[in-house]
């Protein structure tokens, strides 16, 4: 009630399930974004299942030194989220910052994939993971999504990320 308190009030909307849809489908920033989750997505649990397997198998990395190893580029993610956050609300451009970090993590991922060392490969796949947290689906939409349809219109992506 704080919150909705010092928001602007809003038109009615329609609440037909099928009306919403259609309202959804004509916007196609809606689309790139969802399709920017998925693909978000698919990367972060790709890493996630290849990684330690990875380390294992091309590294020859021990299975019991594995967790510390593994773990390293998801405290660069933690880190990532907190600096790119930082940066968007500072210059206002979380967009731009997205787009930046996606393709500085394409080429930083190329030079992990093909890295000589376990040392080089850890850092460099935590540097990707740290730019790849510049694209956050919630802070990315919120600020063009109505807050009653807030829900409806994030909850689409997040659910077609889970099966990738």
């Amino acid at each position: 009630a704080y919150i909705e308190g010092n928001m602007e009030p809003e038109a009615e909307m329609d609440e037909r399930f099928s009306s919403q849809i259609k309202e959804i489908a004509k916007k196609p920033t809606y689309w790139i974004l969802m399709l920017a989750g998925i693909m978000n997505n698919m990367t972060a649990y790709g890493l996630i299942m290849w990684l330690p397997t990875y380390f294992v198998r091309e590294q020859g990395l021990d299975f019991g030194k594995l967790t510390f190893v593994a773990a390293v580029p998801y405290l660069f993610s933690i880190a990532g989220i907190a600096v790119m956050a930082f940066l968007g609300d500072r210059t206002g451009r979380r967009s731009l910052l997205a787009g930046l970090g996606y393709i500085i993590t394409a080429v930083i991922t190329y030079f992990a994939a093909t890295s000589p060392t376990i040392f080089m490969t850890v850092a460099l796949f935590s540097a990707a993971v740290f730019f790849q947290m510049g694209f956050a689906p919630t802070s990315s939409q919120s600020s063009s999504i109505s807050s009653r349809r807030r829900g409806w219109e994030q909850g689409p992506v997040f659910t077609t990320e889970w099966p990738c």
